[in-house]
């Protein structure tokens, strides 16, 4: 029998790889790739971000985040400002379009998970977003105690 943090890590990385491919094959069938869909979320998320930190924020290349987001901006689901400080930047803004497309694309992934969740009894779904939750605090803690000595997660 295997360490239950060995079978933890070894869990989670097959959900998540399950999610992922899940993900791919509902991006087959949809208008909007879902690699465009985050773009989106990233720059709901931080209204202003520079294409930079777009692309560090999704592990991109920046050259691969520009084109992202040039194809947005000619479907006017994305817009640019320069920055007031810095006439060099071009700070990112969703339009209402991008905004309606965003939430149209969140929409259709919950309600993907949660059919492909519906087996699940309600209880054994509760105890996982219980134990999904003491997970995520305890990262929060690691970061933030890393952070704290100066070293980042």
């Amino acid at each position: 029998m295997s360490d239950p943090y060995d079978q933890l890590f070894d869990s989670l990385q097959t959900v998540y790889r399950a999610l992922v491919e899940e993900i791919r094959r509902q991006d087959r069938d949809q208008e909007m790739p879902y690699l465009s869909v985050m773009v989106l979320g990233k720059i709901g998320k931080h209204p202003g971000i520079t294409v930079s930190e777009l692309a560090r924020r999704l592990s991109m290349a920046k050259s691969h985040a520009s084109e992202l987001v040039e194809d947005l901006a000619r479907k006017g689901l994305v817009g640019k400002q320069p920055d007031p400080n810095d006439k060099r930047l071009l700070r990112l803004f969703l339009s209402a379009a991008g905004e309606a497309i965003l939430q149209e694309g969140r929409a259709t992934v919950r309600r993907r998970f949660l059919e492909v969740i519906a087996g699940l009894p309600e209880s054994q779904a509760q105890r996982i977003a219980q134990d999904m939750q003491a997970l995520h605090a305890v990262i929060v803690r690691n970061r933030s105690r890393e952070s704290g000595s100066g070293s980042a997660l």
